[in-house]
């Protein structure tokens, strides 16, 4: 079950996210396992290594971030802009 604070989490980690892909090689491609890497990072930072609520709120966020499909050709800014859509409707 998602609580209040699981999905200002996921907003919070969705919203560094799309900062870090617009900011740091945009015309790069996006990776699935870059997804999953930095969000695991983000979510200890914020929320303490190890800790119950990190790993919660690294799943709100792996919940409302879309997974990139192998074949699919998106840069990381491209993505970056999805997470924005994602992020406004999450709200």
């Amino acid at each position: 079950m998602t609580t209040t604070t699981d999905r200002h989490d996921a907003v919070a980690l969705l919203t560094r996210l799309a900062h870090r892909l617009r900011t740091e090689r945009p015309t790069d491609p996006m990776r699935d396992a870059t997804r999953l890497a930095l969000l695991l990072r983000f979510s200890e930072a914020r929320c303490g290594y190890g800790t119950a609520r990190a790993e919660q709120a690294e799943r709100a966020a792996l919940d409302l971030a879309p997974r990139i499909e192998r074949d699919r050709q998106i840069t990381r800014g491209e993505y970056a802009l999805i997470l924005d859509q994602v992020i406004g409707g999450a709200r």
